[in-house]
């Protein structure tokens, strides 16, 4: 499960930006789309638009290793 993770996540971004592999970034990153989903489904959000998008990203990272 480890190199699956590890594949998905280095194949989805450029090689010039490319950064360390972390499981623990990965798990914390699906936890906080879980959640973030959560309060989008009950409040109504729309995450997707121009305004929201950064936002929402910003929410994914949060708690994610800067390395």
């Amino acid at each position: 499960a480890i190199n699956i993770a590890k594949v998905e996540h280095w194949l989805s971004q450029p090689k010039e930006a490319r950064k360390p592999f972390s499981m623990t970034d990965i798990k914390t990153m699906n936890h906080n789309r879980l959640l973030l989903q959560r309060f989008i489904d009950v409040f109504g959000v729309n995450a997707y638009s121009a305004k929201n998008r950064n936002h929402v990203n910003e929410l994914i990272y949060y708690g994610t290793i800067a390395a």
